[in-house]
């Protein structure tokens, strides 16, 4: 993705997080003071914000949603909570993974003094313990969460941002 089309989508989320205000939302991405105003009328007609303004709509639309809309969606969709849980119990290795087995065998008859071997091949799911690789990738991504939420992490390092929520106010 462009960096200048990174700017634009960061600037819809700001537009949101700061209430619907195209200028607050500006210097949020770095424009400056005295241009943000022009900046935030310009980037509102943006194809690549508006785009990213009606995602965003449709996404906090959901509390706008019936109860029992909600209710379903509630038990559909995991939480942020749920997620954490999960990772944790990958990285304990408390959650078993099921793998798919082939399992071959031969089996051999004699009738009449010929021999005959039958080749038998059966998928069997065998329960293993969770992969290293798996337990790496969940300690790095609770990490990452834990120093988003802790403000420890350094902005300058790039990578992965897990957003918990993103509210209109």
């Amino acid at each position: 993705m462009r960096e200048a089309d990174l700017k634009k989508r960061l600037f819809a989320i700001e537009y949101y997080k700061n209430g619907c205000n195209a200028t607050k939302a500006a210097e949020s991405v770095g424009y400056s003071p005295k241009t943000a105003r022009q900046h935030g009328h310009t980037l509102l007609k943006d194809k690549v914000v508006k785009a990213e303004l009606k995602a965003l709509n449709e996404l906090l639309s959901l509390d706008k949603l019936s109860q029992p809309d909600k209710d379903k969606i509630e038990k559909e969709v995991a939480d942020i909570n749920e997620v954490l849980t999960t990772l944790t119990k990958i990285l304990r290795r408390e959650m078993p993974e099921d793998n798919v087995v082939i399992v071959k065998a031969n089996k051999t008859e004699y009738e009449d003094d010929k021999k005959t071997v039958s080749r038998t091949e059966e998928a069997q799911i065998v329960e293993t313990r969770t992969r290293p690789g798996d337990v790496n990738k969940a300690a790095d991504l609770l990490l990452k969460y834990y120093e988003k939420a802790n403000g420890d992490s350094d902005e300058e390092k790039g990578g992965v941002v897990i957003l918990a929520e993103i509210r209109k106010e």
